[in-house]
């Protein structure tokens, strides 16, 4: 705990706390203060100062003494025990890898359930003061499920061969949806005049959802053009890895996806697509060109959605352990924009280093409480991810 306490000070200024201050314990981590060398009771309905005395109320890391929050930890207290129990019974034999995985499932549901209420609440609400707080706990919990959800892909769940983008690309479609915005689109009587029709036709080809992508494009008023039958017809030939997968090898699935992603580099340079910037673009994303990614930046949103979006197009059999290598171009392009890394970004650079300590190290210090590190850190050590780790 020594690496994680951050030490505040609060003057109270009050004459009356010159000779002292006294506490007691309230609900959780509150205390109630006022002056005097030792705590005394007096009888109510006696006056035993000239003046009032206030009595103050000090709060801190109360994250989890909100009653949704507390309906996730009672939750998920019975995941971390029914894990215990069975982690005693596999000790003697067996595998207990999917009971893990399983676990860690349940986690993730609960975190989204809760995060599903808070967003109600916060809706609902008409105090701004209640609304900013549903609203900070929204982005507490949004932020655990995005670290929790990436260390799953790379420490317990990672595929034979270690080839991540099909889980990858699930996890960015989860954290960056826009499913609202699709269907205000569709609903228009002409879907392509709506102002952000195109970012989200570019989201879907960045994100990998071809047939949504697809769908979109077909409801424009030239989708029966040349130019759109084109790119309606590189999209569709499109070779997804998780569908390949199944009897191909990668070396297969390699040498397919290079003849695909030729095909769509010769119709740039023939110029099928000149005479309409939109789908020259998409084109260009097809075809892993790396200028688009950064003219397409804010699109993206974030370095990370960057990340698997150009393994997507420029190396859709990268392994887990070679993202880090790749992550330094994205970072280049948001550290140009004037954007500053937090500490949510340095909990998933660790991760994607593979360095396990330092995710649960980074991860004590940006929460307030120790609810998320206490239990990503329990299914790590069952899975023997920190067997080579000297932790504390």
């Amino acid at each position: 705990m020594a690496e994680r306490e951050k030490v505040y000070c609060q003057t109270i200024y009050d004459p009356a706390c010159t000779a002292g201050l006294q506490s007691t314990w309230g609900f959780g981590n509150q205390l109630f203060v006022f002056p005097g060398r030792k705590p005394t009771l007096y009888p109510e309905n006696q006056l035993h100062c000239r003046r009032l005395q206030e009595i103050r109320e000090v709060r801190w890391d109360i994250d989890l003494y909100h009653p949704v929050m507390r309906k996730l930890v009672n939750e998920s207290h019975n995941i971390f025990v029914m894990l215990q129990k069975h982690a005693a019974e596999k000790a003697v034999g067996g595998s207990i890898h999917p009971l893990i995985l399983k676990s860690s499932r349940q986690y993730i549901a609960v975190l989204i359930a809760y995060s599903d209420e808070l967003k109600k609440l916060a809706d609902a609400t008409i105090d701004e003061d209640k609304k900013e707080n549903y609203l900070d706990l929204l982005r507490l919990l949004k932020m655990s499920e995005l670290i929790w959800s990436l260390c799953e892909i790379l420490f317990l769940d990672s595929p034979a061969g270690g080839l991540v983008i099909t889980q990858l690309l699930d996890w960015i479609r989860i954290h960056f949806t826009d499913e609202e915005t699709i269907l205000q689109i569709l609903q228009e009587d002409r879907p392509d005049s709506h102002q952000f029709y195109w970012d989200s036709v570019y989201r879907l080809v960045l994100q990998g959802q071809i047939d949504h992508a697809r769908r979109l494009l077909s409801k424009h008023t030239a989708a029966y053009s040349d130019s759109f039958q084109s790119i309606d017809d590189l999209l569709k030939r499109m070779p997804i890895f998780s569908q390949m997968s199944r009897g191909h090898s990668v070396a297969e699935f390699d040498m397919k996806w290079r003849h695909w992603q030729d095909d769509a580099q010769r119709r740039l340079e023939e110029q099928e697509f000149a005479s309409n910037k939109q789908l020259r673009t998409i084109c260009r994303i097809l075809a892993g060109e790396e200028a688009v990614f950064t003219e397409l930046q804010d699109i993206c949103g974030t370095w990370y959605h960057m990340l698997v979006s150009k393994m997507l197009y420029q190396h859709p059999t990268v392994k887990a352990i070679d993202l880090q290598y790749y992550v330094q171009s994205c970072l280049d392009v948001y550290r140009n924009s004037q954007q500053r890394l937090g500490e949510l970004d340095n909990i998933l650079l660790v991760a994607l280093e593979f360095d396990i300590h330092q995710v649960i190290k980074e991860s004590s210090s940006m929460f307030s409480n120790w609810w998320f590190v206490a239990h990503l850190t329990d299914l790590l050590q069952h899975c023997g991810q920190l067997e080579a780790h000297k932790l504390q």
